[in-house]
């Protein structure tokens, strides 16, 4: 579960820093960013997928309704928990799904609580690709893959959080598991991007938000475009 805390006051920043530096230490796969103002999460928010916002309301100038409002856009499903000192502000929030509205002073109880209550509603409802092995079976969700790699009959998958999990396999045993999804895209023999995850696009190579870069195909070049545009 990806998370992202937004506050202007930096002593209440601090203390929901703090509270989500315990928080993911119950979680293995909880992470979450900081921003100081709506606008810069504004940015990023185009760029990363979260499940969570903990929005400041009474922020200068975008304020985290009006922040929410275009967040909306582009996420339907992100869970938004609200921080305020007022309640004049809870009619908007309905306006705008919120998972959450919590006035102020700051609980780190009741913070958790709410996490627990998304993080449960996110396993529930993530789509996840089962990964079976003469070892071991495990999941991952299809909007963490980033790309899939294989090396001397070895699969890599390539993971948002900058890790990777590898299997014994071929590209085949998985492939059309993947290009069934619509942000799937074979880019390479020996390659499956997730286009979500790529940033730019080159004549012979996908640039990630992450920084890596993966090679396309001349073959695959002319499909690759225009499943990306």
């Amino acid at each position: 579960m990806r998370i992202a805390i937004c506050d202007d006051n930096k002593s209440e920043l601090f203390l929901l820093t703090h509270i989500l530096e315990d928080y993911v230490t119950s979680k293995e796969d909880v992470e979450f960013d900081v921003y100081s103002n709506a606008s810069d999460l504004l940015d990023s928010v185009l760029k990363k997928e979260y499940d969570v916002l903990i929005l400041d309301i009474l922020m200068p100038g975008l304020n985290g309704i009006e922040a929410a409002r275009e967040i909306r856009r582009y996420g339907e499903t992100v869970g938004i928990i609200f921080l305020t000192s007022s309640p004049e502000f809870a009619v908007d929030s309905y306006d705008v799904r919120a998972f959450y509205y919590m006035l102020k002073p700051i609980s780190s109880e009741k913070i958790r609580q709410q996490l627990d209550l998304l993080y449960e509603r996110l396993q529930k409802s993530i789509d996840q690709l089962s990964i079976v092995t003469s070892q071991s079976i495990f999941s991952l969700p299809y909007h963490k893959i980033e790309f899939v790699e294989v090396m001397n009959k070895t699969l890599f998958f390539h993971l948002s959080n900058g890790t990777s999990r590898q299997v014994h396999a071929s590209l085949s045993d998985y492939e059309s598991k993947l290009l069934a999804r619509p942000s799937f895209c074979k880019v390479h023999r020996s390659y499956l991007v997730n286009l979500k995850h790529m940033q730019t696009l080159n004549p012979n190579t996908f640039q990630s938000y992450s920084g890596k870069t993966i090679p396309i195909s001349r073959y695959h070049y002319k499909e690759v475009r225009e499943a990306y545009i």
